[in-house]
């Protein structure tokens, strides 16, 4: 067979693969909420500093109502219009309304972090440092506990910067497990585990 027979023949195998994953994925919440109406609404309140970014990360949670690892390919945007996101979309959220509000914020990701709640279960996760004069802490509005400096995850591995490619690599690594549970789900009829779509506050 030739290379360019092989290479249509995987592109079909792959799109067979991924459309239910697609076509099966819970449909978004009704809204057009946008960062630009979360920078205003916390923008409203009187506090400064550390508080501000407080009352700001619990904002960005408050916006969304399902942690999601299935819908890998949204933005943000359209994961906060959409009410659902994982701990990439939600906390890019939450470095724009940062940013726009004129703090110091970079997003930072580890392989392996250790969550507080689950202390057996490791995964690679992405956060926001924001730093205030030559104070820098750790930010997150994955979890409704957090508070800027006391998160519940401990990084496990080294703690790198994003870079425009730290994203797209991640996700790509992440679709093959998410396409497994989807087929599971469509032959098998199990329910799709709790690490990939959860109620926003609900434990893994």
């Amino acid at each position: 067979m030739k290379m360019s027979s092989l290479v249509r023949l995987a592109t079909v195998l792959g799109i067979g693969a991924v459309t239910p994953v697609v076509a099966l994925a819970p449909r978004p919440r009704g809204g057009d909420l946008t960062v630009d109406d979360l920078v205003r609404q916390v923008s409203a309140s009187s506090l400064q500093g550390w508080h501000l970014v407080d009352h700001a990360t619990a904002v960005v949670h408050a916006s969304f109502d399902h942690y999601s690892a299935w819908h890998l390919w949204e933005t943000p945007a359209q994961a906060l219009a959409g009410g659902r996101g994982s701990s990439v979309q939600v906390n890019q959220v939450l470095a724009e309304v940062l940013d726009g509000l004129g703090f110091d914020v970079e997003l930072v990701h580890a392989a392996r972090v250790r969550f507080g709640g689950n202390p057996w279960w490791h995964a690679g996760h992405l956060w926001a440092r924001v730093r205030i004069g030559d104070d820098l802490r750790d930010v997150c509005a994955v979890d409704g506990r957090n508070r800027a400096g006391h998160v519940v995850f401990t990084p496990l591995t080294e703690v790198r910067e994003v870079h425009p490619w730290t994203v797209p690599a991640g996700m790509l690594g992440l679709a093959p497990f998410v396409v497994v549970q989807v087929w599971r789900q469509l032959l098998l009829g199990d329910e799709v585990p709790s690490w990939m779509y959860r109620p926003f506050d609900q434990r893994a």
